[in-house]
This record gives structure tokens, sequence and C-alpha cells, in this order.
């Protein structure tokens, strides 16, 4: 074990019987045998032979040792002219010893591979703490169960052979009536089955046991009981409720989150709104000059900087009110080509000031989804102002419409700068940015995609994305469209 050696394995047995027993009775009054292991006699018989006749030796393996055969025959074989015959049986002889000797090497290699075998079992037992055990085919008796079980249950293999029911009194009553039922249907439909119950040691430990089984068949294809292990499973499930509870917790905490939030929109825009009013009132200088033309560029600063405020605020509290569920949503016929053209002229001006090319693919066909129209109209214009965003000077933006199915799709394609693979898969989750160029990036939160999302799905429409680095992206919406009523 660990590389070190336990003992040695000896095999002893008499030499004589065993090659005594493959000639025939009285050969040794023809023939004189003398076996040798180097120079340690093993055997000889004892009978005198001319030691100038012809003399047949071979070796054979035994084990790890190598023995010297060696037949002569006796004067008394010489001196009556023995026949051919006599010659074969000697041959016989030879052959006999030497499939001897094969047989003894082949049952100690057996026997070393069994001892091994057995180890690796007993050590992946250990490992893996787990028992293994067999019953009858009613799964009424246990009729074996290995060392191990010591480990698993808390008492000696002997303990448990027999009735298996002496289990059910250190099963948890919440647990056993769900085992039983498994048990119970077993001998009519014999098949695979697990069960995880716990169970109450002698020991007064409380533990998890993982029990694994299948049904064993003869040659004839009858039941004859079932075979599996035991496993203490205690730590895996202490684990798992570990990781269950943090979700709860984590659940409960984004909820109540987004609950906050959703709720205190008003207190939030309040403040909001007045800074944007009265900083718009020093820029028009309602009441006179401000003196000092430094206060007129403060005034922008500060209407400017609370107008982009107010459009954060906004965003997170989208956001919140979608996870929370508290997004007000009222559904109505939508007319595709109006929507289109009024998000298209809203962002008219903001695409040639970036030196974008905004265009329009309208319809041939009359286009009605039904949807809540101030949600489908933040959708489209939180897409195309992040197209825009992410388009350099001279680049286009398109958007379309189209019936499909009883959908309608609309698709916003830019010829921007892409979306980086590694960022693809995550850029619809709140505050995810899709570029790293902090020029870029710092314009917005990273909501817009995730609200679109949040929109999209409370329509039971679908949001896919494409994109390539320096070719631009494709960002496909699909909404319930004519003749297709959302509830």
């Amino acid at each position: 074990r660990g590389g070190a050696t336990e003992g040695f394995l000896n095999i002893v047995f008499r030499t004589r019987p065993l090659i005594e027993g493959a000639f025939r009775e009285g050969i040794d009054e023809e023939y004189h045998l003398a076996v040798t292991d180097n120079d340690l006699a093993v055997y000889e018989t004892d009978n005198i032979f001319n030691p100038r006749q012809t003399r047949v030796q071979r070796q054979i393996e035994v084990g790890s040792r190598t023995w010297n055969v060696s037949v002569t025959p006796t004067m008394q074989l010489v001196d009556s002219q023995a026949s051919i015959a006599d010659e074969l049986i000697l041959v016989v002889g030879l052959i006999l010893s030497t499939a001897t000797a094969f047989l003894i090497r082949l049952t100690m290699t057996r026997q070393q591979a069994l001892r091994e075998s057995e180890e690796r079992f007993r050590r992946a037992e250990r490992i893996t703490k787990a028992a293994h055990w067999e019953t009858d085919a009613g799964m009424k008796t246990l009729m074996h169960s290995s060392d191990n079980v010591v480990t698993v249950f808390g008492l000696p293999p002997e303990y448990y052979l027999g009735d298996l029911s002496i289990f059910e009194k250190d099963i948890f009553p919440e647990d056993l009536q769900r085992i039983r039922k498994v048990f119970d249907a077993l001998p009519s439909n014999p098949h695979p089955y697990q069960v995880d119950f716990r169970y109450q040691r002698e020991d007064n430990r409380q533990v998890w046991i993982r029990e694994t089984g299948e049904p064993v068949y003869d040659a004839a294809g009858v039941l004859t009981g079932f075979r599996g292990t035991s496993q203490d499973v205690t730590t895996l499930k202490e684990a798992e409720e570990a990781v269950r509870i943090a979700l709860v917790d984590a659940e409960e905490a984004n909820q109540a989150k987004s609950e906050f939030l959703a709720t205190m929109s008003h207190e939030f825009r309040t403040p909001l709104n007045a800074i944007l009013g009265f900083s718009e009132m020093m820029r028009a200088q309602y009441f006179g000059p401000l003196g000092n033309v430094n206060y007129q560029e403060y005034a922008n600063d500060i209407y400017h900087s609370g107008e982009h405020m107010l459009a954060l605020v906004n965003d997170i509290l989208d956001i919140a009110a979608i996870e929370a569920g508290k997004r007000s949503i009222v559904k109505e016929a939508v007319d595709v080509d109006d929507l289109l053209q009024g998000c298209a002229r809203k962002l008219e001006q903001t695409a040639k000031d970036r030196g974008v090319e905004l265009t329009l693919e309208v319809p041939g066909e009359s286009l009605t989804l039904y949807a809540d129209k101030r949600s489908a109209i933040q959708v489209l214009l939180n897409l195309l102002s992040n197209a825009i965003k992410f388009t350099r000077q001279g680049g286009t933006v398109m958007v379309s419409a189209m019936a499909l199915d009883q959908k309608v799709i609309i698709t916003v394609q830019d010829t921007g700068v892409g979306i980086p693979p590694d960022r693809l898969s995550n850029i619809t989750e709140p505050f995810s940015q899709r570029h790293v160029d902090p020029a870029i990036a710092q314009e917005g939160t990273g909501l817009g995609l995730s609200i679109v999302k949040g929109i999209v799905e409370a329509h039971d429409g679908e949001l896919s994305i494409e994109s390539e680095v320096g070719r631009g992206t494709i960002v496909i919406v699909t909404f319930p469209g004519q003749g297709t009523m959302i509830r």
C-alpha cells in the first residue's frame, strides 16, 4: 500500500505426489526421473540407471522458478530392449509435467489479479464512503453487505443481514413513506432506482443516504434479487441546501431592490424636474440678465446635466419596474408605418449631427402590431439611439419592418463598430456596455438593451442580435402582429 511492501505470498505443495501422478504405475522401473531447481533437488526416483544411456532434458517454468527435468532409461529397460511405446510414455510424462507447471503458474497469476482487484474495490468504497449490498428478489431480505456498511450506517454488516425492515426504525418518517412506495413496486416491476433519505445513526448522527440499485437476473432471465450501493451524501446535500438558500436570498434581495426603485419614481423625478425647470428659467433669463456671461454657461451645464441624469434615472426605474413586474402595459393596435416614421423623425437631427445616414424602409402593405404603444416607441427609440451612437461618421442606420406568420418583425441594422464576441452573449444584461471605447460607453448606463429585452418578453415577443466587429450590428424584434392579440 502506498508503494510499500505489505508482506509475501508463499504457496507450499508436495512435489512427489504431483510428479508421480503424471506417470503410469510402474514407470519408475523403466526410467530414472530427476527434477532440480538450480542445484537444489526437487524430486528423484530411487532406481538405478546407466549414465551412458541417452538422457532427455527439459526446462519448465514454475511460478518465478525454472525446473530442470531429466529422464534416463534404467538398466532393466535397456536389458529388456523396451518397445517404442515406452518412449512414447516418457514423452507423455514430460508433457503432463509441463502442463502441471503451467496450471500452477496460471493459478498463482489469477490469484494475484484477484487480490489486486479486490483491493481497488475496497479503496473505491473508502473514497466514496459507499457500501455495496445484495437483496433477495422481494426486496425483503439483505443477503450480503460489504464491510464499509459500518462507515455509512454506523454498525457492522452482520447487524443488518436478514430482515430489511430493521432499517425503517432509523429512517426519518417524512422519507419512509416515499421509500416504501419505491421498494414495494420493485418486485413486480424491477428497474434501476435511486432514492435519497435521511437516516439516524446509532451514534445519533443524522446523515443523508443515497441508495442506488438495479435488478439481477440469472442465466434463464429469472429475477434473483437486487444489487446496489448505499452512500453517505450528507456533505453534498448540505452544499445543495446552502446554494438553494443563497439563491432564495439573492432573489429576495433583487426583488426588494426592484420594488424599492419602482416605488421611488416620484421621489427621484421631483427634484430633477425642479433642477431642469429652474436651470431653464436661468438659461432663458426670464427675470433679466444674469450679469456675468459665465452664469449663462453654468446654467446650460446644469440643464444638460440634469437632463442626462433624468434620462439615467428613467432607465433605472424602467428596468426596476420591469423586474418587479410593475411595468404597466396596455395593449392596443399600433400602426407600424406611423411607429417607424415617428421614431425616425425624433432621431433624424441626432443622426445628422453625427454624420450618420438614417434610412427607413416602409412596408408596402399596412401592418399592425398589438402592443403597449409607449413601450413599442421606447423599444424602437432605444434601438435606433444605440445604432446611431455606435456608428461612425459616414455610416448608415436602416430600420425596416415585415409581416411573417402572423407576426411583425422590425429590424434595425447599422454599419457601426459592432459588438465583440465575448460581450454578445450577455449584452442584454443590465449595465452591460456593448463597447470598451470609453468615449462611446460613457454616454449611457448599459440599460437600453435590457429594457428592450424586458419589454419585448412582456409582449410575448422575441429579441435576437447578430454582430461582427467592424462591420455592424443587426437587431431583430418580433411582436405579435396582424390577427394575433396578446393577453
